[in-house]
């Protein structure tokens, strides 16, 4: 995501330098009323060429922006407007909708995606209110130890779902515990409907995720770079997510049982 994220913001800089760049070929002209006289001096080859460059780096944005957050947005309605009024020499109007691009458009497709984000992306919700606010701090080595307490914690609960002691399984290490639960895909495979080959594969992830990060970060007072942190957390969510969907079906199956 962050990948993602880090593309659209170029591109949204690219429209904007476009959009000012508009602007400002036509706000030196304006008068005391602000208004731009019909018979300026336009360069009016020069001034196509930029709006000709953001028709086409909007319709790149647009393409890259998730459905909805793309279809909200009025930014191609004023890019249009922008290029009919410029056939007409009306540079007022052309100015009018440069500007909404450059001071509305851009704003609320930023505020669209983020609201994109909050409600389409899925997050544990435990993972997400105990990692949000180090990330904003970039406190990132702290936010990686917070995700896996919670992924250790969550282990417990599924041990115990298991049935197995709360006080004694807390005591063991994450690593340990992934391999109670899942080594031979016994206890899992029975209670919640998986088969000893996903038992044995997400036993070997958790392995390498405990060995490759926790174990390190844990141990070590270390610089955690932005993109392993949100490899990390990423993949600790995905976990968090499926460990909760295995939590469920064990219970589930419990339940069937005792109403047998």
């Amino acid at each position: 995501m962050l990948l993602y994220e880090n593309e659209l913001n170029k591109k949204l800089h690219t429209v904007q330098e476009l959009a000012e760049s508009l602007v400002r070929i036509l706000a030196k002209w304006q008068g005391q009323q602000d208004s731009v006289p019909s018979d300026a001096p336009i360069d009016v080859d020069a001034l196509s060429a930029v709006l000709g460059g953001m028709e086409a780096s909007v319709g790149d944005l647009l393409s890259s922006l998730p459905g909805p957050v793309a279809k909200t947005s009025k930014i191609g309605q004023h890019l249009s407007y922008a290029r009919y009024y410029l056939n007409k020499h009306d540079w007022n109007r052309v100015l009018a909708n440069a500007r909404d691009i450059a001071d509305y458009d851009l704003a609320d497709i930023k505020q669209a995606f983020g609201k994109w984000l909050d409600t389409s992306v899925e997050f544990d919700e435990q993972l997400k209110v105990g990692v949000s606010d180090l990330l904003a701090r970039q406190q990132l080595d702290s936010a990686v130890r917070k995700a896996f307490v919670l992924l250790k914690e969550r282990l417990v609960g599924v041990a115990c779902a298991l049935g197995d002691d709360r006080a004694m399984v807390d005591q063991m290490d994450g690593s340990d515990l992934v391999g109670r639960i899942l080594s031979g895909g016994g206890l899992v495979a029975a209670s919640a409907r998986m088969d000893k080959g996903d038992c044995e594969a997400l036993m070997y992830l958790l392995f390498g995720l405990y060995g490759t990060f926790r174990n390190i970060v844990g141990h070590n007072d270390i610089v955690v770079p932005w993109h392993e942190a949100e490899a990390v957390i990423s993949m600790v969510n995905w976990v968090l997510l499926k460990l909760t969907a295995i939590e469920q079906a064990v219970h589930d199956s419990v339940d069937e049982g005792g109403a047998e």
